[in-house]
């Protein structure tokens, strides 16, 4: 509590001093760093706390062909809002006691057995079903798919994993998220998510485009991979960065999803490692102590990342048009700007072939599998979701990513070889062990 507080002073003194005016400039200034640094055509900045908004300005170019300047307004692809509105809509039907978090998915699906294990509801929301990703099935599929499509596929599939054992993405949760609310409800998802999430959370710019029809294959040719909103038959979705801060501050303030579901949403109810898991379509992560809610992504339509701290009531929603993972480093920069916070310290020892080697190989990570392999006199970390870091040595098996210095990763050595190394991310810890 000591150290919420005193988070909560320095926010307050940041934003009272006189040189209110200084840190709105700091922060454009670590944008426009940002950018540069990254090689971006630009990036848009909306930064909010419960006194008002701290900053809202695009810096460089939406379409730098056509000199289109940046903006918080300007329209773009909502990818991103896809699962995290699919989950809060499935939250909303918990709290309007309509849907139990503990009901088992075999009430809605009775073919969805799993030879016998009990999936809930609630792993689906904790991304900790176990339930096998439908992706790679999908990448080799010749003819489009549906949600119907991947369902049945499900039907004859194993779990990958026990069920409540481990935090895993899988795309088929999203799937299944969005045809049981359809169920519950009774309505088309599209439409509920349109009259009973958008509309109570203000979100009034943020668009569905007429219902999406299914893609023909071309005759010889495969059919792109779809995407969780494609399987379920929604169009493509549009928003700016004020509808995005209107969602997470109605999220933050218990719209839609009350007090004991806004719990599930920031600490979750299962004991599992706190470290990466998601929960209805955000990841957590801490500052300072400070727990917050992140969700975004990044494809050839741009890039968006939005982050809130229930506790400082601090939102920021960033945004370009390039396909970059940079813009959860620079809300962190933000975020200890704010706070008044200074910035991670990295060295970069150098590290000869023999030892690199005895870091090398594959881990597991709750069900997730990664790998540290070698890049020239490097190494380099990479998680199946295609997250990539060059790691620099800081001495003592430690390591930390040279793209985003708040992550690292410290290796326990047993004769010659590690076995174990202890991932910190964004202020969470989680332990990958060496497969055998």
């Amino acid at each position: 509590m000591n150290a919420q507080l005193a988070s909560l002073a320095l926010l307050s003194l940041a934003l009272i001093q006189e040189p209110e005016i200084d840190l709105a400039g700091r922060l454009q200034s670590i944008a426009r760093g940002a950018v540069a640094d990254a090689g971006l055509p630009g990036v848009s900045v909306r930064i909010s706390t419960r006194d008002g908004v701290l900053l809202s300005r695009g810096l460089g170019y939406i379409d730098e062909a056509h000199k289109r300047i940046e903006s918080p307004l300007a329209v773009r692809d909502a990818e991103a809002l896809v699962e995290p509105l699919v989950f809060t809509g499935l939250l909303a039907q918990v709290e309007a006691g309509k849907l139990s978090l503990e009901a088992p998915l075999t009430n809605f699906f009775p073919k969805l057995v799993f030879g016998g294990q009990r999936v809930l509801v609630l792993h689906l929301v904790e991304q900790a079903s176990g339930i096998p990703d439908c992706s790679d099935w999908l990448a080799v599929r010749e003819e489009p798919a549906t949600a119907a499509d991947v369902l049945t596929w499900l039907e004859a599939r194993p779990l990958d994993a026990e069920p409540g054992s481990c935090t895993a993405y899988s795309a088929s949760n999203v799937v299944i998220a969005g045809a049981l609310l359809e169920r519950v409800t009774g309505h088309p998802l599209g439409e509920y998510l349109d009259e009973h999430v958008l509309a109570p959370l203000d979100m009034e710019e943020t668009k569905l485009a007429a219902r999406a029809t299914l893609r023909e294959a071309s005759a010889g040719q495969r059919a792109a991979v779809e995407t969780p909103r494609e399987l379920l038959g929604l169009p493509p979705l549009s928003t700016h960065l004020l509808d995005l801060e209107r969602f997470i501050r109605g999220i933050g303030a218990g719209k839609l999803v009350g007090t004991v579901n806004l719990r599930e949403l920031r600490f979750g109810t299962l004991s599992l490692p706190r470290s990466g898991s998601r929960c209805a379509g955000f990841a957590r992560s801490t500052m300072a102590r400070n727990e917050s809610l992140t969700f975004g992504s990044s494809g050839e339509q741009g890039s968006i990342h939005v982050a809130w701290y229930p506790d400082l009531e601090l939102s920021i929603v960033l945004a370009s048009s390039a396909a970059t993972s940079d813009l959860p480093v620079l809300e962190r920069r933000l975020v200890r700007a704010i706070l008044d916070l200074p910035e991670p310290g990295i060295v970069d020892v150098p590290i000869g072939r023999d030892q690199r080697e005895m870091y090398l190989g594959g881990y597991y990570i709750g069900c997730t599998r990664v790998t540290i392999e070698e890049r020239g006199e490097t190494l380099e970390y990479q998680t199946p979701y295609g997250d990539r870091h060059r790691l620099r040595y800081q001495g003592h098996d430690l390591f930390v990513s040279a793209e985003d210095p708040e992550v690292s990763l410290e290796f326990a050595v047993e004769h010659g070889r590690a076995v174990t190394f202890v991932l910190t991310q964004r202020g969470m810890q989680t332990t990958a062990r060496r497969l055998e």
